[in-house]
C-alpha cells in the first residue's frame, strides 16, 4: 500500500462480453492509494499500443500532460503479459518517467489492487 497518491499505478487487462461489440478486452489503470481509476479504454482487437491508452489518460488527468518525465517517481505494476513486456510498452511508459514494476510470474495478487478494481467494474 503507498501512503499518497501517485505514487504506483497498476494496470491490467480483462475479457467481457458485450451484445453490441460481442468479445472485447478492457484496459485499465487505477492508483494504488486511492482506489481510484486513472484510465480505462475498452477494445476489439488487444495490442500493445492499446494497453498504453489507461496510462496516458492517467498522466494527461493527473500530471497535467503526455511528456517525457511528466510522471517521474511514478511506479507502474503489470504483469507480464506480451502487452506490458513488449519494447514499445517499456520505452513509452520510461519516456513518461514512470519505473515498471513487474508483478512476480504466475502471482496475480502482486498486481492486486486492479483485480480487485476488474472484480467490482
Amino acid at each position: 500500500m503507498t501512503t499518497a497518491p501517485d505514487q504506483m499505478w497498476g494496470t491490467d487487462a480483462t475479457a467481457t462480453f458485450t451484445e453490441a461489440e460481442g468479445n472485447v478486452t478492457v484496459f485499465a489503470a487505477i492508483d494504488h492509494c486511492t482506489a481510484e481509476c486513472v484510465g480505462i479504454h475498452a477494445v476489439k482487437k488487444a495490442a500493445r499500443f492499446e494497453a498504453l491508452e489507461p496510462i496516458r489518460q492517467g498522466a494527461r488527468e493527473y500530471f497535467g500532460a503526455f511528456s517525457a518525465a511528466v510522471a517521474d517517481g511514478l511506479k507502474l505494476r503489470h504483469d507480464h503479459g506480451s502487452a506490458y513486456m513488449s519494447g514499445h510498452f517499456q520505452s513509452e511508459v520510461k519516456f513518461l518517467g514512470v519505473e515498471p514494476s513487474p508483478a512476480f510470474v504466475r502471482q496475480p495478487e502482486g498486481n492486486g489492487y486492479i483485480e480487485r478494481f476488474f472484480r467490482t467494474l
